[in-house]
């Protein structure tokens, strides 16, 4: 019963089109993923840390949903890269000339094979033994919810790099996601 609950609100989610926007400050909200995450990486010998710009920028945006993405990127990240020496974890994030903010999880784990680079995002399917292949999907999902897309590929340290693009736009002094 609870798997088939589970389930349920996994397929509400991948299929509901509504989502709950707020207004917040981007930054805020992978400052206060990071933190939630500062534990588990801690646990596993793992450096995880932010780089982005100075500044505000405002978005209007399923604020849990964008949350969740950075929590499920840097997480696969510290699971990659547990143990390692020099382990490390980066998020960058920028707001990008093309109308549109950027969000880069990077690390310097064992990175990813061009086979799992082509299904890495499909529901149900996971690189690792007790992975449930949710995680990505649900990351995908999300991008495209608010318009934008992600993309996976070869980080400059040598693991694997994650690329969240969502489109801007401006709002006063504001910058508005979706």
């Amino acid at each position: 019963r609870r798997a088939r609950d589970l389930m349920n609100r996994v397929r509400q989610f991948m299929f509901n089109e509504a989502r709950q926007n707020s207004h917040f400050e981007f930054r805020k909200m992978i400052e206060d993923s990071m933190e939630m995450l500062a534990t588990e990486a801690e646990r596993n010998g793992v450096a995880a840390c932010i780089c982005g710009p100075g500044g505000d920028v405002w978005v209007q945006a399923a604020r849990l949903e964008l949350q969740q993405v950075v929590l499920n990127l840097v997480l696969n990240g510290i699971q990659a890269t547990a143990g390692m020496r020099d382990a490390r974890v980066e998020v960058h994030w920028c707001t990008r000339p093309d109308g549109a903010v950027e969000l880069r999880v990077e690390d310097n784990g064992p990175g990813l094979g061009a086979d799992d680079r082509d299904t890495v995002f499909r529901p149900f399917v996971s690189s690792k033994s007790t992975g449930t292949g949710i995680g990505l999907a649900v990351v995908r999902r999300v991008a495209e919810r608010h318009g934008g897309m992600v993309s996976v590929g070869e980080s400059e340290m040598g693991g694997a790099s994650f690329v969240l693009t969502l489109p801007i736009s401006d709002a006063g002094e504001e910058r508005v996601v979706g």
